[in-house]
């Protein structure tokens, strides 16, 4: 990340501690980033809804096409 008025490149830190994060961060799908302490979503109080995000996987992949039609052909 480059700050446009000093032209300095800005450390990436964590969300939760604020702690320099190098190489090891980890990128969670709150459009955050996080140490290796705070990677997983229970550690630093995710606010993406993990389960419905996954019902609307599952309802794609179960109400696509190829899928109906191999259950009707089933009955």
């Amino acid at each position: 990340m480059i700050d446009s008025s000093n032209n300095k490149v800005k450390k990436q830190r964590c969300f939760q501690c604020n702690k320099k994060v190098a190489l090891n961060y980890y990128e969670c799908k709150c459009d955050n980033i996080y140490c290796e302490n705070h990677r997983f979503p229970f550690e630093h109080h995710c606010s993406f809804d993990w389960k419905k995000n996954k019902l609307n996987e599952l309802n794609t992949i179960l109400m696509s096409g190829k899928t109906l039609k191999r259950k009707i052909e089933m009955i």
